[in-house]
């Protein structure tokens, strides 16, 4: 009978080593599998950040493009300003000679007499060079 209690005693300790590895076995599947649903959390959290980052990068994008096309828009108004300015100098100039002529052709003949005709029809008051 004394092999009889060892051996009950061995399968007690077996079965209880058994079980022992078997709920350290059923611990660590739940460890690992939440572990695993973290991990999982963590990537779909990833995932949704870099969308909303590819959104951002694309509306700075379309920003962008927009700021450079105001700006070319600006170099053109610029250079039409400078244009514009260019013809005003020309017009001044214009402007200025024409006032020149007009004073020019005025004083002269403010200066000058204008021609009589005498009873014999001849045109006096016109000063003729006769030095040769």
């Amino acid at each position: 009978m004394a092999i009889s209690a060892t051996s009950g005693g061995v399968i007690a300790a077996y079965t209880q080593g058994a079980q022992f590895q078997q709920t350290q076995a059923r611990r660590n599947a739940e460890q690992a599998e939440r572990a695993a649903l973290a991990l999982q959390n963590e990537a779909s959290q990833a995932r949704n950040e870099a969308d909303r980052a590819q959104e951002n990068a694309r509306a700075l994008e379309v920003r962008s493009d927009q700021a450079q096309t105001d700006a070319r828009g600006a170099r053109q108004g610029v250079a039409a300003i400078n244009s514009l300015g260019e013809v005003s100098k020309g017009l001044d100039n214009l402007q200025q000679q024409a006032r020149n002529v007009s004073t020019n052709t005025t004083s002269s003949t403010t200066t000058s007499a204008p021609a009589v005709i005498n009873t014999q029809g001849q045109t006096t008051g016109t000063v003729i060079n006769v030095t040769a």
